[in-house]
């Protein structure tokens, strides 16, 4: 392997690292799928730091976040194979 291709690989192995570790943190809370950041925003919500739309949109905006990792991370696998055909 040249060592372009070698740095290359690596670069994406770390991205790919990365991103499959925030895919995976937001979506394993540990109490189940979303159910600790509920309650946290529940919380505050009740609490009247913030109000009901805010949380929702919070949760919308990560949600969008979480897909586009996952998409990120689909992209780097299939490039990450593509470079180990080569």
């Amino acid at each position: 392997m040249s060592s372009k291709k070698r740095m290359a690989a690596v670069a994406i192995t770390v991205a790919t690292l990365t991103a499959g570790s925030i895919g995976v943190a937001s979506a394993h809370d540990g109490a189940g799928k979303g159910a600790a950041k509920a309650t946290a925003l529940a919380d505050l919500v009740k609490a009247g730091t913030i109000t009901q739309a805010q949380a929702d949109a919070i949760t919308r905006s990560l949600m969008i976040s979480r897909q586009r990792w996952m998409q990120i991370s689909q992209l780097i696998r299939r490039h990450m194979k593509h470079i180990a055909q080569k």
